[in-house]
């Protein structure tokens, strides 16, 4: 205890010294805490946004239908929908269902023809889904009227405005072509070429009499609750339609391509976190360094008097505990604001990028912090000020009384 008290009365001795070694490790702090929060919301907010906009959280289809699914086989349908999803609506962990009905085909206008993809959905349950209604730009969502509402890059590439009469070419089930005209209701637009250029929505009604699915659909879709976890809301989910031939499928499944671009990513915050914590331990030694060389005749002289090198020791790591855990108490106070903000608020980051850009995952990033990211960063902090004031203190503690009395006339 006399030794972590000694180390402790140094600090504050020496102000000028113990200030700089605690701003370098206050601005460690906040940037272990910034960068942990960051990370994981930029994680989070990629992943919330595909969810809000395409693949919910779960998907349910027939084994089969994936496996051949270039081919779409409307006969591995999802049959009796209606049934299945106010089933599936009911549990505890699922806090919507819906169906949909992905399928190519054809859209003309005036002459002119386009190939496209075409969702069907079901609006009342798909609108507390995914974003859909909330994107609308021109015309309005699916009423009581049936029609279709187009990304509004094909909208354009088409020449068509809200109003106009679109002819409609869908293949059946049995494998037959259906037409039907159909009035342009609405476009939409995303920010994403992939679905603003290509993408077709309709209702699910309509696009069930053309296919002569009738009560089938696709596959459904569905928003867990917020405070379920997917791995659970997906095991309950899967033991409800254990009796059918149906299987339930995680988002990531249907955005392979996406999960795996943010998995590279993340190498690069991990060099980034290496490279600070190499940067930050280098600092620390550097400062234990000067530290021992400006004290070497008030060292030299403990040691004179009796100090043994173990006591003188563990002082120079008593001094750097110290330091670190006023530094961590100071950062942790500074850090609530940035918290804070980057939390609520979030970061507009189109604002650095080029302007036509495509943002499909929103143009506003928001951290994700936890608790324990306070305590980890604090630790990580703790670590490298004792790990980088070990030599110094090993060099202090070896130190030849004569030799730095002499050193300091």
């Amino acid at each position: 205890m006399y030794t972590l008290w000694l180390g402790f009365r140094n600090t504050v001795r020496n102000k000028r010294r113990s200030i700089l070694i605690m701003i370098a490790l206050i601005i460690s702090y906040v940037v272990l805490v910034f960068g942990i929060g960051w990370v994981r919301g930029y994680f989070s907010t990629i992943f919330k946004n595909i969810n809000d906009f395409d693949t919910a959280h779960i998907q349910v289809y027939h084994p089969d239908y994936l496996k051949d699914k270039p081919r779409i086989p409307m006969e591995y349908a999802v049959q009796n929908y209606a049934q299945l999803r106010k089933k599936l609506a009911s549990l505890d962990s699922v806090a919507e269902v819906s169906g949909r009905i992905d399928i190519p085909a054809s859209i003309s206008y005036k002459g002119k023809k386009l190939y496209t993809i075409l969702r069907a959905i079901d609006p009342g349950y798909e609108q507390n889904i995914t974003r859909i209604k909330k994107v609308i730009t021109d015309g309005k969502y699916f009423d009581s009227q049936a029609g279709l509402i187009l990304g509004k890059g094909l909208a354009k590439k088409l020449g068509v405005s809200v109003g106009d009469m679109i002819i409609l070419t869908i293949r059946n089930k049995y494998r037959v072509d259906d037409i039907m005209p159909l009035r342009l209701l609405g476009t939409f637009e995303f920010g994403y070429p992939a679905m603003d250029d290509n993408m077709v929505y309709a209702d699910i009604e309509t696009i069930q009499q053309l296919t002569g699915l009738d009560n089938a659909v696709i596959n459904l879709v569905i928003r867990k609750k917020e405070n379920i976890s997917q791995e659970k809301a997906l095991a309950e989910i899967q033991k409800s339609i254990a009796d059918t031939p149906y299987r339930a499928y995680p988002w990531q499944d249907f955005a392979k391509a996406l999960v795996q671009a943010v998995k590279t990513d993340s190498g690069s915050f991990v060099v980034f976190a290496i490279i600070l914590f190499i940067l930050t331990a280098a600092n620390i030694v550097n400062a234990f360094s000067m530290s021992v060389q400006e004290r070497i005749k008030e060292l030299a002289t403990l040691r004179a008097i009796g100090m043994k090198q173990g006591t003188l020791k563990n002082m120079i790591l008593a001094e750097s505990s110290a330091l670190a855990l006023l530094s961590s108490a100071t950062g942790f106070i500074l850090s609530l604001g940035i918290v804070w903000y980057i939390s609520t608020k979030g970061i507009n980051i189109a604002k650095y990028l080029p302007e036509n850009m495509p943002m499909p995952f929103g143009r506003r990033f928001y951290g994700d912090y936890r608790w324990y990211d306070f305590i980890s960063s604090a630790a990580v902090v703790i670590i490298i000020s004792i790990l980088g004031s070990i030599s110094p203190a090993r060099r202090a503690a070896k130190l030849i009384i004569a030799d730095a009395m002499r050193e300091t006339r």
